[in-house]
């Protein structure tokens, strides 16, 4: 994938607690108020979207989403640091490349799960 949409999707994906916040102030709102504005439709997507990925790697490989977690700031508000791919590499017990690695594989699918929302248009 291109590093642009990785960097759209990394960001996405950093802001999904905040999004969640978001949303959760319309929880009592009618459908019809939901899709107002095309800001409020892109952050509900990307936080289905983000579910959408957490639960296939919860899954299918949960070390994957162990790093999407951490890495993501997905639970908890600290900011990740070097130190933090040094940290889940030690713990899981593989190199900080294959961190690095996964980390991109986890924004592909990101990024193929926001494109199957309709929220991303790279073409």
């Amino acid at each position: 994938m291109d590093l642009q949409l990785r960097k759209i999707a990394a960001r996405h994906a950093k802001c999904y607690r905040s999004y969640k916040a978001y949303l959760s102030g319309f929880e009592d709102a009618q459908p019809s108020e939901l899709f107002e504005t095309e800001g409020h439709r892109i952050k509900a997507g990307w936080v289905t979207a983000v579910e959408m990925v957490q639960k296939r790697l919860l899954a299918a490989d949960p070390e994957k989403a162990m790093v999407f977690s951490r890495l993501f700031q997905l639970e908890s508000g600290s900011r990740c640091r070097r130190n933090e791919v040094i940290r889940l590499s030690m713990e899981l017990h593989v190199s900080t490349a294959n961190i690095y690695k996964w980390r991109e594989s986890i924004l592909d699918e990101l990024l193929l799960a926001a494109t199957q929302l309709d929220i991303l248009q790279p073409f």
